[in-house]
């Protein structure tokens, strides 16, 4: 009789197992495109991601809710099916998308039950903009897109192959991928050439006999070419002098510096202080940042939508009159493409009392910058040529692109028990709210959270400055 009960009991649980797989839709590379019809909420996840895994429970619990709610909830696992994370460009685990009728949304409210429910029956989606045209995972841009993320796992999977079941040596392994690649790249590369060269052809076959010129016309073309050579010492004459006009009111330009802990290694500051990659301001990536953190800088990109954005903000700190808060090292920046140094020097010289400069290039340099105004700070940096040489190695070292920089830098950092935001192009530190040790990661993520939902771009990046645990 016990066993007869013990029997049902494993029969009941595994009928409910399977009720809770069937609402749950698992969609792979060949159904994927279910989604462009009706109601879809769509989870992207990895079985290696911790963070994924706290969500599963809320999800499947979710899913339990999609037939009286007259959705369907379907998940997607992004290392059975690369090509589908690069044509919705996952680019952080675990990514929802909401999907109605072929528009695409991304998720970025409360992971829990019954904020999946509340988002569907309120629909509270409205709110969100849908993504670009241009990002559709329908789009051909995004097929190629795919096509190269299943590509990268092909090599993968035939690298662990070479290494793991025929024995060969890891360096042996990236040899035979390199000159494979290297042979396509030169098949390619030729037939390339030989189509531009039958599009636009080029030398013999575009030479024509030329016209023999009698004494007359030889007299009027050697005239003309002299005029023209006037004409154009003339033209480069102008421009030369245009262009010293254009850099008169801004002499020094530097090169863009990546972020590259090095260089705040170079001008003095202590080893056991470092530069980490900040992946986001959810509280379990937060929990994988060493602490003490002193300061954050941000990366965003789109400078010229961002200034429209920022600009009635400033207006009004202007208004107000807005100084800087006593204790707090600021200053204007004069110098081209260094936004990303005026930012780190904001970090370390607010953090003196707590981070040891030594007593390198830079402490040299802010005992005298201190005693100077705001403006006059970035004339004095821009006169400091063992800065500007430590700055100019380690940005020649990166692989920054000084003709296409369009990201700017600015700080944050804890001041008393305020959130300050520095950013070199504003007219003073602004005040964000309170924070404390304790919040503060948190706090500075509720403050960028207005810009990045503002832009339609995902390129932001963030570097933590803290000291290392090791």
């Amino acid at each position: 009789m016990l066993m007869k009960i013990i029997l049902l009991l494993v029969i009941y649980l595994i009928s409910l197992c399977q009720s809770a797989s069937r609402n749950l839709i698992t969609l792979n590379e060949e159904t994927w495109t279910k989604i462009l019809d009706g109601e879809w909420m769509v989870e992207f996840h990895a079985p290696w991601c911790p963070a994924c895994k706290d969500l599963q429970k809320a999800w499947h619990a979710f899913a339990d809710w999609s037939k009286d709610l007259n959705i369907n909830v379907a998940e997607v696992d992004v290392t059975v099916n690369p090509g589908l994370s690069g044509r919705f460009l996952v680019t952080a685990l675990p990514t929802i998308y909401h999907v109605k009728d072929g528009v695409f949304r991304v998720y970025a409210g409360p992971r829990d039950k019954n904020d999946f429910i509340n988002y569907i029956e309120e629909k509270k989606w409205t709110f969100d903009d849908p993504i670009p045209s241009y990002k559709y995972p329908s789009s051909l841009q995004m097929s190629v897109v795919a096509w190269f993320f299943k590509l990268s796992m092909f090599v993968r999977d035939k690298h662990n192959y070479l290494v793991e079941e025929v024995g060969i040596p890891s360096w042996a392994s990236y040899s035979v991928f390199a000159g494979i690649t290297l042979t396509l790249g030169c098949i390619l590369g030729f037939f390339i050439v030989c189509i531009i060269d039958r599009v636009f052809p080029t030398g013999e076959q575009l030479s024509k006999p030329e016209k023999k010129l009698t004494k007359k016309d030889q007299k009027t073309k050697s005239k003309k070419d002299e005029g023209k050579k006037k004409d154009d010492d003339q033209s480069q004459d102008e421009r030369n002098s245009q262009e010293g006009l254009n850099t008169m009111p801004n002499p020094v330009q530097w090169l863009p510096l990546e972020s590259n802990p090095e260089f705040m290694h170079k001008i003095g500051v202590e080893k056991g202080v470092e530069c980490v990659d900040i992946y986001g301001f959810e509280d379990d990536v937060l929990a994988f940042i060493p602490r003490p953190c002193y300061a954050v800088m941000l990366c965003f990109p789109m400078v010229d939508k961002v200034d429209k954005i920022m600009e009635p903000i400033y207006e009004k700190m202007k208004e107000k009159g807005c100084m800087v808060p006593d204790g707090v090292f600021f200053m204007k920046q004069k110098i081209s493409n260094a936004c990303g140094t005026f930012a780190l020097i904001h970090s370390l010289a607010n953090n003196h009392k707590k981070i040891n400069l030594g007593n390198g290039s830079l402490k040299q340099w802010l005992d005298k910058a201190v005693e100077l105004g705001v403006e006059e700070r970035s004339d004095s940096l821009a006169e400091n040529a063992i800065l500007a040489e430590a700055h100019e190695n380690c940005a020649r070292g990166g692989e920054t692109d000084s003709s296409t920089v369009d990201h700017h830098f600015i700080c944050y950092l804890k001041h008393e028990d305020k959130l300050l935001e520095l950013d070199s192009r504003a007219p003073s530190p602004r005040i964000c709210g309170l924070t404390s040790d304790a919040t503060f990661l948190k706090d500075v993520g509720n403050s960028c959270k207005m810009l990045m939902d503002k832009l339609e771009n995902l390129s932001f990046s963030a570097l933590a400055i803290v000291r290392a645990s090791h």
